[in-house]
């Protein structure tokens, strides 16, 4: 569940041209899912509050887009940071789409 919807969009980063040759994207994908797996075991212990949960959670993302792309898509990552810290408030972002899946019959 935590590798699909990054793997999709870490390709089509790449696809653009906005992934650093040098990211394997299967690594990628599974230290973000093991961050985010960290973050879970941290909240479920109580050592990270429910109001905090979220913002640690986009943070994962964004320093792991720091390091891993360059262009448009790493200047938009370290914008929405930059103001995450300033402000300490999550960015709003559009409702996802749901990509249906193909199951065979």
């Amino acid at each position: 569940m935590a590798v699909g919807n990054t793997r999709e969009w870490l390709e089509d980063v790449r696809a653009k041209g906005g992934l650093h040759d040098w990211v394997n994207i299967d690594h990628l994908t599974r230290h973000m899912a093991n961050m985010e797996y960290g973050l879970i075991l941290e909240w479920a212990t109580s050592s990270v509050k429910d109001s905090d949960y979220l913002f640690h959670f986009v943070e994962i993302i964004l320093f792991s887009a720091l390091a891993a792309t360059r262009g448009e898509v790493r200047e938009t990552a370290n914008s929405i940071l930059t103001k995450m810290v300033a402000t300490g408030e999550l960015p709003k972002f559009e409702n996802p789409i749901i990509r249906p899946i193909d199951v065979p019959k």
